[in-house]
């Protein structure tokens, strides 16, 4: 069906009206007001001319006189009361011989061109009076009854001027305003007539047509131009009629019976009860049939109530005078169901038993009697009275008997629509429970696509995927993150645009967990093509239908940020427990240094002394060599121990590195699971490092134990290799090396390989690959800074599948490392009165032992309490004094600054296991010579001693 919002704008009727008026609109506008515009003005000019030529006759015998006279002065006030005049512009006076002699005002001069000349006689140029014009007159002198012409005097008017005066037409230009205003609403109102009036008539026709039931062969012509809203109405209109035949033969296919009396009900086709078929019919006869004045009519019909029963009902009306146009019945006398039509009526039903009752219409004196009838059932019977039989006509009776069988058939077709309307009725219902759902599903979808719209919008990535995991819909943030279009997703398994591995290992597992039922939930590491790798958390929703699971709806959310600040908020976590870890370790490895280097002190004591007390030829001093090398090695591990809790700066010294790498490698044989095979490949030329072992031996086993993570379950091959090497200028390359000779270290595995991801980062401080709890990323950052404080270089080479090697450059030096031997025959007698101060007797008996055994004159005590005592009863008794720094009551330190009061010029040398409150500045500022680190061995003292003493 067309629709009459398909007409275009500019096919529309209002269109075509609005052309129309606003063409013939413009151009009346335009010519009535040039016409009028061109009138006034040619009109005005006409005025100013005249009025110009009566300034001049008034003017003019003064001005001859006045030229007669030669009177300028007389001149000068007729030039300026000439141009005081509003429609002058300008003037001026020739005298009889062609030459200017007075000008004021806008004229023109000998070559045409316009001037403004000023009361004082001074010319300017003036270009603002276009369209000038004048009048000119000759000035003539009246003398003995002659005319004497003594010049000729110009005056000046400009169109400007006449513009002005125009301007006082504008009240004509409003009225031709209204005038014309008019004229389009009359147009306006015959062209509606013209495109909408004569058209709608014809469709008005065309409806009372069908309401009398004329569809054969029914068309409804409209000549329009073009295709508007009429024509468009026409259309639906024929096929409405088209579609009314259609229904109409299947009623009459539907009901046979009646196919005849529908024919003859086209008259009463518009009624809906039987009282409006009586009134119609009511109505027609009181218009068609002559009636004396004082009409009275009586009614019988039978009428079926809503219970079923059958009866009959009566009522009548009365007038006093033939209706007019329109006839009101009174139907308050209306009886119900039932009563007996023989009651009501008995005489005339008499009547009737005599006439035959195929009549229908019987004319008895003055009353007229109808009866409609089916079979031999009486329908309905209407008496009128006060018919006026000398105008009743044959052709009204003929015409009342068609009324009463079109009566008849009508109240038999009421019954038959009142069947019909209950069915509608019910149909209606059904109709309207359809609309409601009809409605409800409109509602539904409105609902549904704000849903797609907000489904489409969000960033969420959301899609749907069906048991065999092939994607029915995805929404825009989806398509985004794929970087694919709709066409390349849908229909296309999560195989297909995910990737199987990740589909096996990730997606697959929860898809049928969810298929069979439940909601997933997991959170994973996606790469997508469009926004780069991304943390997702990601949530699985059944899809039921008819009870049963058809898919799984998809709701993927970027977490990223969040994960990344959780990653960073653990990795602050753990880097902060890491140094507490540490500063506890510091703490602890603090008191265990100075608990244990005291105990060393006397350990290595024992054995210098036993070793000095000895003839050379004993076999005891080479086990007591074995003893000592190991009390020093005790020592270097403290020294490690401090080191490494960050608690004693590391020192460097020469290093012999092979002797390292193979120390390390016999610690970590233990270590390392036997399914690793470890080799060593060390050149016989060895070289000296500058460097701190425990930091090289810290590197050494943390690359080691890290080759041996690669390949802990595989098994596989360690190898470290010592090789010098040269390192030139052209391959230094911004490693921060310089040219010489180098030690290279190198550290291989045959594991899995690192990708090229990860070697990107291996040396970032606190990023690691191991999982949680198992490593802190603190491992490969501090071995980068080791080597790089060393002055050296490492660098990675790795293959996935063919292992990973480690390459360390160290300086190599000539120096050669010192070798800490068991020896004192080097140590020489000495002279010099020693407090030895100390809260271990072990070390005071020892070390007095020995010192007495050198020639020095020792005191021990072991309260630096008595110490202080001792001292003050006689401070030139001791030459120096070596005092332990923690002891009780007393530090050594604070004994230190006691003793110096009392005498500031005395040496003192302070001993420790630990101490983290000792700093050089300290020392310097108490006064102490000397500051040495338990254990220290009986050489080194005694060197110090000397020192000390014989600079005093």
């Amino acid at each position: 069906m067309t629709n009459a919002s398909l007409v275009h704008i500019k096919d529309s009727i209002a269109t075509q009206l609005l052309k129309v008026v606003f063409s013939v609109y413009i151009i009346i506008t335009l010519t009535v007001t040039f016409a009028h515009l061109g009138t006034e003005f040619f009109n005005t000019k006409k005025k100013i001319v005249f009025e110009l030529k009566v300034i001049g006759d008034t003017f003019g015998p003064s001005l001859a006189q006045a030229l007669w006279d030669i009177n300028l002065e007389q001149l000068q006030p007729m030039f300026l009361g000439m141009v005081n005049y509003p429609t002058v512009v300008g003037t001026k006076l020739i005298n009889e011989h062609g030459v200017e002699i007075g000008a004021s005002g806008v004229v023109t001069n000998t070559h045409g061109d316009l001037i403004m000349v000023g009361p004082d006689g001074m010319e300017t140029s003036s270009g603002r009076h276009l369209g000038l014009f004048h009048h000119s007159f000759p000035i003539i002198h009246h003398r003995q009854g002659k005319e004497i012409r003594v010049g000729e005097a110009i005056i000046y008017s400009s169109n400007g001027v006449v513009f002005e005066k125009v301007k006082l037409g504008f009240y004509f230009i409003v009225i031709n305003s209204i005038i014309k205003t008019l004229a389009l609403w009359i147009l306006f109102l015959w062209a509606s007539r013209r495109f909408i009036s004569r058209p709608l008539s014809a469709l008005t026709d065309a409806t009372q047509q069908l309401s009398l039931d004329r569809l054969d062969d029914f068309v409804v012509n409209i000549k329009t131009k073009g295709r508007n809203e009429l024509k468009i109405l026409e259309e639906s209109f024929n096929r409405m009629v088209q579609n009314l035949i259609s229904t109409r033969d299947d009623l009459r296919a539907s009901y046979h019976r009646l196919e005849l009396l529908l024919d003859s009900t086209l008259l009463l086709a518009s009624v809906r009860s039987k009282i409006q078929a009586l009134t119609r019919v009511t109505e027609i006869i009181l218009r068609r049939i002559p009636f004396k004045s004082g009409i009275r009519a009586q009614f019988v019909f039978q009428e079926i109530a809503s219970d079923g029963r059958e009866g009959y009902i009566s009522f009548e009306i009365s007038l006093k005078e033939p209706p007019g146009d329109s006839v009101y019945l009174n139907f308050n006398d209306i009886h119900d169901l039932p009563h007996s039509f023989s009651e009501e009526f008995p005489a005339m039903e008499a009547e009737y038993c005599k006439q035959s009752r195929l009549t229908g219409c019987i004319l008895k004196e003055d009353k007229l009697t109808l009866s409609a009838w089916k079979d031999k059932e009486l329908l309905a019977l209407i008496v009128f009275e006060n018919v006026d039989q000398r105008e009743f006509k044959v052709h009204d009776r003929e015409f009342l008997e068609t009324l009463t069988q079109y009566l008849a058939i009508t109240l038999v077709n009421l019954d038959l629509i009142r069947h019909l309307e209950s069915t509608i009725e019910r149909q209606n219902k059904a109709n309207q429970q359809l609309q409601i759902a009809i409605d409800h599903r409109k509602i539904t979808e409105g609902i549904l696509q704000k849903y797609e719209y907000i489904v489409g919008t969000t960033k969420e990535l959301i899609g749907f995927l069906d048991k065999d995991y092939r994607y029915g819909s995805i929404n825009e943030s989806f398509l985004t993150a794929l970087n694919k279009s709709e066409n390349q997703i849908v229909g296309h398994s999560a195989v297909e645009i995910h990737g199987r591995e990740v589909f096996e290992k990730i997606i697959k597992p929860h898809l049928d967990q969810c298929l069979a039922g439940e909601i997933v939930q997991y959170e994973s590491w996606f790469q997508y093509e469009g926004i780069g790798r991304k943390y997702m958390d990601v949530k699985y929703f059944p899809f039921f239908e008819n009870g049963n699971v058809t898919g799984v709806v998809v709701n993927g959310e970027d977490i990223t940020e969040s994960r990344e600040r959780e990653e960073e908020r653990l990795r602050l976590e753990e880097q902060s427990f890491q140094s507490q870890k540490m500063e506890s370790i510091g703490t602890m490895a603090g008191g265990i240094a100075h608990d244990l280097n005291n105990s060393l002190q006397s350990i290595l004591m024992s054995f210098e002394i036993a070793f000095h007390e000895l003839p050379d030829d004993s076999s005891f001093k080479k086990m007591l060599e074995i003893g000592y090398k190991n009390g020093i090695h005790a020592r270097d591990l403290v020294k490690q121990i401090l080191t490494f809790s960050r608690q004693e700066k590391a020192e460097h010294e020469p290093l012999r590195i092979d002797l390292l790498i193979r120390d390390s490698l016999q610690l970590l044989s233990s270590i390392l699971p036997k399914n690793i095979e470890i080799r060593e490949t060390i050149e016989e030329n060895y070289k000296t490092v500058m460097g701190n072992a425990t930091q090289l031996q810290q590197v050494l086993i943390n690359l080691c134990t890290n080759a041996g993570d690669a390949m802990r379950e595989k098994g596989g091959i360690l190898t470290v290799k010592l090789l010098p090497c040269k390192i030139h200028s052209d391959q230094l390359d911004g490693r921060g090396l310089r040219e010489g000779d180098y030690l290279k270290i190198t550290i291989s595995d045959t594991g899995d390989g690192i990708s090229p991801e990860i070697r990107k980062r291996i040396f970032d401080p606190f990023f690691t690959t191991k999982p949680t709890g198992k490593g802190t990323g603190l491992g490969l950052a501090v071995v980068h800074g080791i080597i790089k404080n060393h002055q050296g270089d490492i660098s990675l080479e790795s293959e996935i599948g063919k292992g990973t090697s480690f390459d360390i450059f160290l300086p190599a030096i000539e120096a050669d490392a010192r070798q800490k031997n068991l020896d004192t025959e080097s140590l020489s007698a000495g002279k010099g009165r020693i407090l030895f101060v100390d809260d271990e007797k072990d070390t005071i008996t020892l070390g007095g032992e020995m010192l007495s055994s050198l020639g020095y004159d020792v005191l021990g005590l072991t309260r630096s309490t008595e110490a202080l005592d001792a001292f003050r009863k006689d401070p030139g008794r001791f030459d120096l004094v070596i005092t332990d720094q923690t002891m009780p009551q007393m530090t050594g330190m604070k004994l230190s600054q006691e003793l110096l009061k009392v005498r500031p010029d005395l040496p003192i040398i302070l001993t420790t296991g630990f101490s983290d409150q000792i700093t050089p500045e300290k020392l310097a500022e108490i006064g102490i010579k000397k500051f040495l680190t338990k254990p220290y061995s009986f050489e080194t003292i005694i060197r110090e001693i000397q020192n000390i003493l014989d600079k005093a």
